[in-house]
């Protein structure tokens, strides 16, 4: 039979119940404040992953964490390391308590030496009694708050120091079990992270913000875009204004070239391969309108991205320079290589013009003596024909020699225009002339013969260049040309008058174009043209200090622009007596001085048979030697402009110094300006153009010995 439990042994036993029950409730406690503790720590994890209010999410944080521990405050204290001070940044106060957020601002540091010390060496302050703390700085600043209790942990982030962060207990002396001091160091390690996060976002914003402040700071057009799939991810405020949109987030390709796929010049891949080095070329934009430099390469964007940096510098003007430079060059090219086919045709016409002069010499013996009626008369007068058409060539050749401009007088080009326009109109009836002229058309000084034959060039050309007929259209203007204009095309700015002549025919390109005025160029089937026709009315103008333009268009027709400097002489209105064609006889002792034999020997038989004695030189030493000694003998020195040695001028001068009175008409195959005309202007008696007629000769000796 078991034993009866004494009294004693029951009370025991009820202790001991009492002790299990109370062991178990605080393991319940334990585990209740545990699983509170993680919750609130899982709830704080979550919020610190999305968090983007770094402000707001402490707030949240601390309210969270200190109504779960049953604390009276919980805080962030952050060191300013620039004045060595603390600020009391974010508070949370259970209800009653009074806040001391503040209270707590620019705190020194100095103030709590130990205390300092002590977190910025990664301890962790925890006294149930702030009385304990060794700290008499950090006790004077707790007591006013009413502080009892303190459990504090420092605040690392990026490895720095930045502050603290505690729990006060206000109400009680409170122990701080080491789940307490877990709890508040896990805080401490979500809060720091989400500090070093915001800091790292801050930064990147600030260098993406100073970025694109320095890339708005450029005046050259600048953007960035992904290589990849070619967005446009910034424009600078010198493209922006460009392009008068905004293209972020659209394509480049489209919004920078308007194309509507990628460009087939795009530089991405290169850049891409020369990364880090950059990439330099050069692109027109249809876009802008506007000639770039282009500088492309690869960096790193805020984002982590690479993508492409272009910076355009404007090369418009240089462009247009250059340009401008070609022109002038190619203008220089034209005008050397006139001049020495210029040089060239001058010789070549001097020299054919002594041919005629030979040929015209004897045709006028033989006609002399010949009555209209003799079998003779016509073939003479056939050959006198042929004679003046070699004579046209001649001034086509002179056309564009130097020095070839006749007879210049003030001009009105509308009448001459008029008149040379029903000429033409008449032989090629189908072509439709249509003329616009300008009223009070200024005065021009021309050779109006040439200006007639540089007309009917270009009339010419037009007709072969509308086969099957067409319209001619011919207008004249006043114009002032500045100097811009008139540098880029060599020629003095002012007044000029424009003829422009237009047709309808087939056009050309621009390769025709730049051997438009070449002598001998032709796009005429062989044999139709010799190609001189342009190539003279370009020389023509030149030698009357204008220029000519052209601009033509495959199928589209041709224009040609003739611009003529205007002059303030007025307009001389000559009479219309007749020209005496009848041979004028002499006597007399002439002097006749030309270097070619055969033209001497020839003009010597036609003034002799003209009733004159004629002695021959045919240079200007023999032509000195033989007036020094018969000077009281010879009343009239027919004397060659041009000769080898000394010239017609020097010869002249010679002249004058042996006889100051001596009598001398001058002779030359050029025209009357130019050197003919500075040694009329020293005394030299008249001037006769070769090559001439037996009539016309006859006229000028007599008119210079009756003189």
């Amino acid at each position: 039979m078991d034993e009866k439990p004494t009294d004693e042994d029951l009370i025991q036993r009820v202790k001991e119940l009492e002790l299990e029950s109370a062991r178990l409730k605080q393991i319940e406690e334990e585990i209740k404040h545990r699983l509170a503790y993680e919750s609130a720590l899982s709830q704080i994890s979550a919020m610190a992953v999305q968090a983007e209010d770094i402000a707001k999410f402490q707030d949240e944080s601390l309210a969270i964490i200190g109504q779960t521990m049953g604390v009276s405050r919980a805080y962030i204290f952050e060191h300013r390391p620039e004045t060595d001070t603390m600020d009391n940044t974010v508070e949370w106060c259970s209800s009653g308590v009074l806040p001391q957020k503040d209270h707590l601002q620019g705190v020194p540091a100095g103030a709590a030496p130990w205390w300092v010390a002590t977190l910025k060496e990664g301890g962790v302050i925890c006294f149930d009694d702030i009385e304990q703390i060794p700290d008499e700085g950090a006790k004077d600043l707790l007591r006013p708050q009413g502080i009892l209790s303190i459990l504090v942990a420092p605040l690392f982030v990026s490895g720095r120091y930045f502050g603290f962060i505690g729990f006060d207990e206000c109400s009680l002396y409170r122990k701080w079990p080491p789940e307490d001091v877990e709890l508040l160091l896990a805080m401490y390690r979500i809060i720091a992270g989400v500090i070093e996060r915001q800091r790292a976002e801050q930064a990147l914003q600030f260098e993406h913000s100073q970025l694109l402040s320095i890339f708005d700071g450029i005046d050259e057009p600048m953007h960035v875009s992904d290589p990849k799939t070619y967005e446009v991810l910034f424009v600078n405020h010198a493209l922006a204004a460009k392009l008068k949109k905004n293209p972020i987030g659209k394509m480049c390709y489209r919004e920078f070239q308007g194309f509507e796929s990628p460009c087939p010049f795009c530089t991405n891949k290169i850049i891409l391969e020369k990364y880090p080095a950059s990439y330099q070329w050069e692109h027109y934009n249809p876009v802008i309108e506007k000639f770039y430099s282009l500088h492309d390469r690869i960096i790193q964007w805020p984002d982590g991205r690479y993508v492409r940096l272009e910076m355009a510098i404007d090369i418009t003007e240089r462009k247009r320079a250059e340009k401008d430079r070609e022109k002038l060059q190619a203008q220089l090219n034209q005008a050397q290589k006139m001049e020495s086919i210029g040089t060239l045709a001058g010789g070549i016409a001097h020299n054919f013009n002594n041919v005629l002069m030979g040929i015209q010499g004897r045709a006028s013996l033989l006609t002399v003596d010949k009555d209209p009626s003799h079998p003779d008369y016509e073939h003479l007068k056939g050959i006198e024909q042929c004679v003046r058409n070699a004579t046209d060539l001649t001034r086509d050749l002179l056309g564009f020699a130097r020095g070839g401009k006749y007879e210049v007088k003030p001009t009105v080009l509308n009448s001459l225009i008029q008149h040379e326009n029903r000429m033409f109109g008449s032989t090629k009836k189908e072509i439709r002339i249509h003329e616009k002229y300008a009223k009070d058309l200024w005065t021009v000084e021309v050779d109006q013969s040439q200006i007639r034959q540089a007309l009917l060039n270009l009339y010419l050309n037009a007709w072969q260049a509308m086969p099957g007929g067409g319209s001619l259209f011919i207008q004249t203007d006043n114009i002032i040309i500045g100097e811009e204009y008139s540098k880029s095309h060599e020629i003095n700015p002012g007044k000029y008058v424009k003829i422009s002549v237009t047709d309808t025919g087939s056009g050309f390109d621009d390769a025709v174009r730049d051997k438009i005025f070449d002598p001998f160029f032709t796009t005429n089937v062989t044999g139709q043209s010799s190609g001189l026709g342009l190539a003279s009315v370009y020389g023509i103008i030149k030698n009357h200090s204008g220029f000519i333009d052209v601009y033509s268009k495959k199928g589209e027709g041709t224009t040609f622009y003739i611009y003529l400097p205007a002059s303030e002489k007025d307009v001389v209105t000559e009479g219309s007596a007749s020209i005496q064609r009848d041979i004028q006889y002499g006597q007399g002792t002439v002097l006749l001085v030309d270097d070619e034999e055969m033209v001497a020997e020839v003009w010597r038989k036609v003034l002799e048979q003209l009733g004159y004695r004629v002695l021959v030189a045919v240079s200007a030493e023999e032509a000195l030697e033989i007036y020094g000694k018969q000077k009281d003998e010879i009343d009239l020195v027919i004397l060659d402009m041009i000769m080898p040695g000394k010239g017609g001028g020097e010869t002249f001068d010679g002249l004058k110094q042996i006889d100051g009175d001596v009598r001398v008409l001058l002779s030359s195959g050029y025209s009357i300006n130019g050197q003919a005309r500075e040694i009329l202007d020293r005394g030299c008696n008249g001037f006769i153009q070769k090559p001439f007629v037996l009539d016309e000769l006859s006229r000028k000796v007599k008119e210079v010995l009756e003189r």
